[in-house]
């Protein structure tokens, strides 16, 4: 409880709204792990001055990310996985994430990593096949990250290119092997459809 309030503190947005605040005590066993504390750390320092396009600090997104992923898994692994899921992007190293973590959480993370160094349509496919072929915990995390990412108020130019991109990468994850975790990976690609649908609604101009 008491890594739990030190984390509550140091890393709670703010101002915060109530349903974020409901989800981080129904996660509760989220930040009393070791593990997925010292990647909460290790995330937050390297977002540090890193802001995202609505101007919100970067380290907000993988925090409710890695909070949502808390709902449906014990695994701890998978939790700190999701701190980490964007480090990579960033230009944080494989091997420093595996030193500090060890080799399932690296593994994770870089399948959630998109390979930048190939061209953008090769990426994207190799990406997808990746993701269709992941474990079902990274599908998960991937889940919950398309699903923050879709409640951005980025511009509605800029939503509707990454939700034609995202929902085909959604497609993906939501074939191969899902295992124990089908329900809420479908659960989370229902609800991804229904803010689409939402945003549509509210962005005719955009669609």
């Amino acid at each position: 409880m008491i890594v739990f309030r030190q984390c509550w503190r140091r890393f709670a947005p703010s101002p915060i709204d109530n349903p974020l605040k409901r989800r981080l005590f129904v996660s509760l066993s989220a930040l009393t792990s070791e593990l997925a504390v010292r990647a909460a750390i290790f995330a937050e320092a390297y977002y540090r001055g890193k802001n995202r396009k609505t101007g919100e600090p970067y380290f907000f997104h993988p925090y409710r990310v890695a909070l949502r992923v808390a709902e449906f898994i014990d695994g701890q692994e998978m939790v700190a996985a999701a701190f980490l899921h964007d480090v990579m992007e960033f230009g944080c190293d494989y091997d420093d994430i595996e030193e500090e973590f060890g080799s399932y959480v690296a593994q994770a993370v870089s399948l959630l990593t998109q390979d930048c160094r190939l061209p953008h349509k090769e990426s994207m496919e190799e990406y997808r096949k990746r993701l269709k072929e992941a474990p079902p915990g990274v599908k998960l995390i991937k889940c919950a990250d398309i699903e923050d990412n879709a409640k951005s108020r980025a511009s509605p130019e800029f939503m509707k290119r990454w939700f034609e991109k995202s929902l085909a990468t959604l497609e993906a994850v939501e074939q191969g092997d899902l295992g124990v975790l089908r329900e809420p990976i479908e659960q989370l690609a229902r609800y991804i459809r229904l803010i689409h649908e939402g945003w549509k609604k509210q962005s005719p101009s955009a669609t």
